[in-house]
């Protein structure tokens, strides 16, 4: 999906501007690739006609809750430290798995 590029300090200190741009652009981006991904998903099944289903989607809803978080800085940041998007796709990577556990039940 277009995991965001790491930059150096110092690049990002001399156009700090243009870059909160790409970013941003980044970022929306992102965000409309998500929102696909979660229209395309079927409507979650209830835990009575089948729970390891009902388990996976809520995993599955979960992961792109996370990949949402990939874009957002802390505080006062306007963009993230890069060990912060990669602690959101592991959690992302995490909830995939559960999923896909859930389904092989």
């Amino acid at each position: 999906m277009g995991e965001p590029e790491s930059l150096s300090r110092e690049y990002f200190d001399n156009d700090y501007p243009d870059l909160v741009a790409v970013w941003n652009d980044w970022a929306d981006d992102w965000e409309h690739k998500l929102a696909w991904l979660e229209d395309d998903l079927p409507d979650r099944p209830s835990n009575q006609e089948s729970a390891p289903l009902y388990f996976a989607h809520r995993d599955l809803e979960n992961a792109i809750r996370e990949l949402r978080a990939v874009p957002r800085g802390r505080g006062q940041w306007k963009t993230p430290f890069r060990s912060q998007w990669d602690y959101s796709f592991g959690r992302a990577e995490q909830h995939l798995a559960n999923a896909h556990h859930q389904i092989d039940k």
